[in-house]
């Protein structure tokens, strides 16, 4: 389903065109305290390559407004069929980087 035109869709048409034909980096943090006290922390960098998208793609994709309350895009809806190569955590990118978080709970004795 297509939306109308929305002032607000200026700004993400933009993030689209620097998105567009390039890689770019999701940074995601998980961090655990254990009962202890003692905090484990792990950052994950995932880089996203993105074909070159045509100005009718961007604009499908602005009006779909899937983009709404993310941060620019949901790799699992719409934008997934623009993505190129996926390096790193696909799930830091959709939010919490699951093999990462186990390894930090197995380390806590948490299994």
């Amino acid at each position: 389903k297509i939306n109308k035109k929305s002032p607000d869709d200026a700004p993400q048409t933009a993030v689209m065109r620097l998105l567009s034909g390039r890689t770019h980096r999701v940074i995601t943090s998980v961090c655990l305290i254990d009962r202890s006290g003692h905090i484990s922390q792990k950052t994950v960098t995932t880089k996203i390559v993105m074909k070159h998208l045509t100005d009718a793609e961007i604009a499908e994709y602005v009006a779909s407004g899937e983009w709404h309350g993310v941060a620019g895009y949901k790799i699992e809806g719409l934008l997934a069929g623009f993505v190129k190569k996926i390096i790193g955590s696909h799930s830091g990118v959709i939010g919490l980087p699951l093999y990462e978080t186990r390894n930090l709970l197995n380390g806590a004795g948490i299994r």
